[in-house]
Formats: C-alpha cells, structure tokens, sequence
C-alpha cells in the first residue's frame, strides 16, 4: 500500500511539473493581441466588426458608441467604487442603453448574432465562476 501511495503520488508530481512547462494554445493570439496597442473600445469595435460584418457607416456608429459606454464604464467604476451592488447596476444600465442604441444601427440578423455571442460570452463566463 505504501509503495502504490508513493508511486502515486511522485506520479503526480512529475505530472504537474511537466504541465507547467507546457504552452497555452492561444499564446500566439495573445502575443499578436499584445502587439497591436488597442484599448477596449477599439477591441470590442474590430470584433464587432469582424463578428457582424459592419458597413462603413455601422462600423462608425458602434465604434462612437464603444467610446462612450467604456468612458460611462469608467465613471461608474470611479463612482461606485465603494459600493459593488450599485456598480453593478451601473454596469447594467449601461449595457441596457449600448443594446438599445445598437438596435437601432444593426440588422435584426446583427442583432440576433450579436445576443448570441453575448450569451455564449456570458454563458463561458458562469462556467468559469462556477469552476472556482
């Protein structure tokens, strides 16, 4: 029993040494992500752009839109950064209005992918909490 207890757990210890020298598969993207100096408006802007195929025009107004609802993010992050329960409904609200501006620019099909990768988005990330 004690030579299985220590095979088991020297096993275990080569097991996670060799993991931490293994590299994470999107290393790559992150250091092309790091390269290019976007902010977070910029970011969810080219994604957008990339995800709903934006025109021109759309590509503008979400992006003047991005713009505002990051500066708005920051004030209700300063705001509120003593009270979590009203930065979140801070957060909220915020998210509310950025959906009601953007239905008015994108196509319902826009829209419709649009809600599908915020629920997959939010969906990952109740995943992860829940991993915790």
């Amino acid at each position: 029993m004690l030579k299985f207890l220590l095979l088991s757990l020297g096993t275990l210890f080569c097991t996670a040494g060799h993991a931490q020298h293994l590299k994470v598969a999107d290393d790559g993207l992150d250091r092309q992500v790091l390269a290019v100096s976007l902010d977070g408006p910029a970011m969810a802007t080219l994604e957008m752009s990339r995800e709903l195929n934006l025109t021109e025009q759309q590509y503008a107004e979400v992006e003047r839109i991005n713009q505002q609802r990051y500066q708005k993010l920051a004030e209700a992050e300063n705001t509120y950064a003593t009270d979590p329960i009203l930065q979140s409904r801070a957060y909220r609200m915020l998210a509310f209005e950025s959906s009601e501006l953007l239905k008015h620019i994108l196509s319902e099909r826009q829209m419709q992918h649009l809600n599908q990768l915020k629920g997959n988005a939010n969906a990952q990330l109740t995943e992860e909490v829940k991993g915790e």
